[in-house]
């Protein structure tokens, strides 16, 4: 279990990385590493567009993902059937339970 709260304020470490990388899918210490185009499949068939993850934190049992999220973008061709969501404003900070990622992909193929 993470200690709460757990804050990433600048890149991890190799060691704090494994530690992740252990404790939750593939996809979360891939998206803390890197800026890009990732996609995270909620309920619904949403798919949240995202840049990255900043911070993984717990509060009372819950694990939340702080996220940067796109506020625009082209890839509805890629996924026809779902809806995709992104930042309504320039305020791109959200949070995601991380329960709730079903699907977690890249939306890039570069």
């Amino acid at each position: 279990m993470l200690e709460p709260p757990l804050f990433f304020k600048e890149i991890p470490s190799p060691e704090e990385l494994e530690k992740i990388a252990n404790q939750f899918p593939w996809f979360v210490s891939r998206m803390m590493m890197d800026t890009w185009t990732f996609g995270l499949l909620v309920t619904g068939d949403v798919v949240i567009v995202i840049q990255s993850i900043d911070h993984i934190r717990e509060h009372g049992g819950i694990v939340w993902l702080d996220v940067t999220m796109w506020t625009n973008g082209d890839f509805e061709d890629r996924l026809p059937g779902f809806k995709l969501m992104y930042s309504p404003t320039d305020r791109t900070t959200a949070s995601i339970r991380a329960d709730a990622v079903i699907a977690a992909f890249e939306l890039a193929d570069t």
